[in-house]
């Protein structure tokens, strides 16, 4: 696959993508856990994985790993002061795989 140049086009997550996913998400994690995002998030606004949605369905997921207490950019891989919870990684792969394996069960 063959990628462009700067700038990427817009990201779009199809929309019944993105509410397929906040519901398994709330069923693994509680309602409160969940939140959709619906507008451009600055510093991803210009991520090359929209390439990769031009080809499969899918969507644009965050996980939350910032440690309470810290600056909101602890939890940005390209900021400086990044230093995620590691304890989320294991929720996070845990919820995608159960993701996966339902999504492939439709398939």
């Amino acid at each position: 696959m063959r990628f462009p140049g700067e700038p990427f086009p817009a990201m779009v997550s199809p929309e019944a993508e993105g509410r397929a996913l906040a519901r398994h998400l709330r069923r693994a994690f509680g309602r409160s856990a969940v939140t959709p995002l619906h507008a451009a998030f600055p510093p991803f606004s210009g991520e090359d994985f929209t390439l990769y949605l031009d080809h499969v369905p899918g969507t644009f997921t965050f996980l939350g790993v910032r440690t309470p207490g810290t600056p909101i950019t602890a939890s940005y891989p390209h900021y400086p002061d990044f230093t995620p919870d590691e304890r989320a990684i294991g929720l996070g792969v845990g919820a995608m795989a159960g993701w996966l394996a339902r999504r492939s069960a439709c398939s």
